[in-house]
């Protein structure tokens, strides 16, 4: 029994190793190529650099005037596929040049995938979905890949990409969290080769009014997305199941310790299926972000 014990110890210690050099080098992999790839989709852009010759700024030189953040806040995200490491993924906002956008607080970027083959380091496939980072009162702050294990049957693995928001309103607080879903299918011709599944499903969100420093009555609202039934043959893809809680509290001032005190309102839970139609699962629109 000590020596099973033993092994299963060593076959986790051995797995962890593994996972931890995986990402390590699959992080190195973005820190070295992600530049050179942005360059091959964009053979007409040009960096600017700090004073220590650190790019933080991608101009494309196209007809919109767009450009790349590749600051502190960078805006173009790239990752080594966990579930298919021959493949790397990126996610890319492509901010159009102010004197284009639509006035004060209001601006426009595009979102742009690419697929990207990690040995050669070539283009497999992109999609672009125009306008999809419009910020007004309400703007994009970060972008990330989401590489769970999104097994929608026994041949297909979807990626996801998601979008924080916010409107750095002290008055009416806002945040949100959403996920889009994305298949990528290499038998399919050029420019259809990566299909949105999902768009712009609301994971988490937060708002309400306040006094900004305390005081005020919110609601905040998660889901959790679990795929029913992984095993289903193909074409078909497996329905989504959706849990969703939103939670209504109100915040007030304690008298004696000026401590911010939390009380529920109430708590609300619903369960919704999302069923693929042929193109994509149907979100309702009370349960995707939309401007």
């Amino acid at each position: 029994m000590q020596l099973s014990l033993n092994a299963v110890k060593l076959t986790i210690a051995t797995a962890l190793l593994s996972l931890i050099s995986f990402s390590a080098s699959a992080n190195d992999f973005c820190q070295q190529n992600l530049l050179p790839i942005l360059k091959q989709a964009y053979p007409t852009a040009t960096a600017l650099t700090n004073n220590d010759g650190e790019p933080y700024q991608l101009q494309l030189h196209d007809e919109y005037k767009r450009s790349i953040d590749l600051g502190f806040s960078s805006q173009a995200v790239c990752k080594v596929w966990p579930s298919k490491p021959e493949l790397t993924l990126l996610a890319v906002k492509l901010d159009y040049y102010e004197e284009e956008q639509l006035g004060w607080a209001a601006s426009t970027a595009d979102l742009e995938i690419l697929v990207v083959d990690t040995k050669s380091k070539q283009i497999l496939a992109r999609q672009l979905l125009v306008d999809a980072l419009f910020s007004d009162a309400i703007s994009v702050d970060s972008i990330a890949l989401d590489t769970a294990r999104y097994h929608l049957n026994d041949h297909i693995t979807a990626f996801g990409v998601t979008v924080k928001r916010s409107s750095h309103s002290g008055p009416n607080p806002y945040n949100s969290k959403t996920l889009s879903l994305f298949q990528f299918d290499a038998t399919q011709p050029q420019g259809k080769q990566i299909s949105l599944l999902v768009d712009s499903l609301i994971v988490n969100q937060f708002g309400g009014e306040s006094d900004t420093t305390c005081a005020g009555e919110f609601w905040r609202t998660k889901r959790i997305v679990i795929i029913n039934n992984a095993k289903q043959q193909a074409p078909n893809l497996s329905p989504l199941t959706v849990k969703t809680q939103v939670k209504h509290f109100r915040s007030t001032r304690e008298e004696d310790s000026f401590d911010c005190i939390d009380s529920t309102i109430d708590i609300k839970k619903e369960t919704t299926t999302l069923r693929f139609d042929g193109t994509q699962y149907p979100v309702a629109k009370e349960m995707r972000y939309h401007f």
